[in-house]
């Protein structure tokens, strides 16, 4: 039995196989080069304001609050990892709008350095009207709910709020 080979198969066949074995030279090539590791926050780590059934207690407004609060604590952790700054060093900018369902990335979060930016004149310029500090769990939740309070009550619906971690681990926010 005799088979005849197509020859436009045997070119194609040949090169297949001197492809796939460039692609095993190149390899291994490729695998002197460092290995970085990257650095990432456990959940241990991370800071989290509220409690689930807090979080669940809360309105629209305060969940959005503590989601924006969180990720910028959050931020700022993974920031200190990378730089030879601790975390005190850095600050966020938070700009909240209420009802924005409609409009996609409307609420930002600004992570900065003190170095890059002068944090005192951000401050002043700004002239912000209230603060809260907050510990733990309980007094985060209460900044939550006092800024929520502030812009009903002043019928505010675009706010820049401002949040340093100081020294002790707590963290504060004014606007």
């Amino acid at each position: 039995m005799v088979f005849i080979i197509n020859p436009y198969l045997k070119k194609s066949f040949c090169s297949l196989f001197l492809l796939l074995l460039a692609s095993c030279l190149s390899e291994t090539a490729d695998q002197t080069e460092p290995i970085i590791e990257n650095e990432e926050l456990s959940l241990s780590e991370m800071t989290d304001i509220a409690t689930i059934d807090q979080y669940n207690e809360l309105s629209d407004t305060e969940k959005s609050l503590v989601d924006l609060i969180n990720s910028s604590i959050n931020g700022l952790k993974g920031m200190s990892l990378h730089s030879k700054n601790k975390l005190s060093d850095h600050y966020a900018t938070i700009n909240f709008k209420m009802d924005n369902s409609s409009q996609i990335f409307s609420d930002y979060v600004l992570l900065s350095s003190k170095e890059s930016l002068d944090y005192q004149n951000i401050l002043i310029k700004f002239s912000l009207d209230s603060s809260c500090t907050a510990c733990g769990i309980r007094t985060g939740i209460k900044c939550a709910k006092e800024i929520a309070s502030y812009l009903k009550e002043h019928g505010i619906r675009d706010i820049d709020i401002h949040l340093h971690v100081n020294d002790d681990g707590c963290f504060e926010l004014t606007w």
